[in-house]
């Protein structure tokens, strides 16, 4: 059964993992497909020598490979990668980052406003407003600058005529 994922509603606290849980979980998983890998491995060789059979490098390679292909295809490294998160999060929980503060005025979700915990997409007109106010804002700032330099020359020109 997969995982269900809850609606968003207005008020619902917004949840993050933290940096730790997440590279702690990324170990984990790599160091549990290792053991595994090397316990598929270590066994098929045992039980060759056991009937008299050497197992040359390319048998070990291919015995991995194969061993990999099988867990992805049982669903092992899912059920790995998913507790190795669940022990990392246990660890290192995640944290409230934030609560969404808007919803539907018409849409609700179990006595609570529906809403999108995402950002919203800005209008063109928006778009060009900010640009028009950022364009303006920075012709101001180089307006400023050359003013002072125009001062600081006049300045320098009066400083060398002297009294």
């Amino acid at each position: 059964m997969e995982e269900a994922f809850w609606a968003a509603r207005q008020g619902d606290a917004l949840l993050h993992t933290s940096f730790m849980a997440d590279v702690l979980g990324a170990v984990l998983e790599v160091a549990a497909n290792v053991v595994i890998d090397a316990l598929i491995v270590g066994t098929t060789s045992l039980l060759a020598t056991s009937v008299g059979i050497t197992m040359g490098c390319t048998a070990v390679v291919l015995t991995g490979f194969v061993a990999g292909v099988a867990m992805v295809y049982t669903g092992v490294t899912e059920k790995v990668s998913e507790a190795c998160s669940d022990l990392a999060n246990m660890l290192f929980p995640p944290q409230i980052e934030g609560y969404i503060l808007t919803g539907s005025g018409d849409t609700w979700i179990n006595s609570k406003p529906a809403a999108r915990a995402a950002a919203t997409a800005a209008s063109r007109q928006d778009i060009e407003a900010q640009e028009a106010q950022a364009k303006a804002e920075q012709e101001e700032a180089q307006r400023q600058e050359d003013a002072r330099t125009f001062r600081d020359v006049a300045g320098e020109y009066l400083e060398m005529a002297g009294p």
